[in-house]
């Protein structure tokens, strides 16, 4: 992300908060959306916030795992995948840079290890990393799909390795990973 793009949130708790067929505004209008992109700006989709119908344990609040990461992106009971998907297909054209989630290595309890972003393991949230880049693929082929920031400084107090380091040892492992696109540019 660079000083020319705009990061918008877009809440999936907010956008569809009681059912998977809704589609109401997050934080901002689609109209102001538009202007945002009109304006000249590149704009970067931040995707965050599980809502309460589509968690695996409620009680875990926006932070919750979603239903269904365990399936394919293409299975209506990944919920993830199918907001996502609908999110991409709704802003292609208007908002083709994508990021999912937001710091899931925050932690609001060093000795307990518990984040107030990500309640799920890493393995979690690569299964959210790859379900989400294959909906938003699937949805606008040219969309760029990016990491999203991590804290460093909760692991390093917490005594424990670096989040994304974590993320990547996961990410070489899947089976169904394509090995080029999990490989890191040392050029970039």
């Amino acid at each position: 992300v660079c000083s020319s793009d705009l990061r918008i949130m877009f809440p999936w708790s907010e956008i569809q908060p009681g059912s998977p067929d809704e589609m109401k505004p997050g934080y901002y209008s689609d109209d102001r959306i538009a202007a945002q992109a009109k304006s000249g700006m590149t704009l970067v989709g931040v995707i965050v916030y599980t809502p309460t119908w589509a968690a695996e344990d409620p009680s875990k609040g926006w932070a919750a795992v979603p239903k269904g990461l365990d399936r394919p992106a293409t299975d209506p009971q990944n919920t993830f995948a199918r907001f996502v998907n609908k999110l991409a297909a709704r802003y292609k054209g208007t908002v083709d840079s994508w990021i999912i989630w937001n710091e899931p290595d925050l932690l609001s309890d060093l000795e307990a290890k518990t984040s107030p972003t990500w309640s799920g393991t890493e393995q979690q949230f690569w299964q959210l990393q790859k379900s989400g880049y294959l909906a938003i693929k699937q949805a606008n082929p040219q969309a760029k799909v990016l990491m999203p920031g991590f804290s460093h400084w909760h692991a390093k107090e917490a005594g424990l390795q670096p989040y994304f380091k974590r993320l990547l040892d996961i990410a070489a492992t899947d089976p169904t990973a394509d090995r080029k696109s999990t490989r890191l540019n040392s050029s970039h």
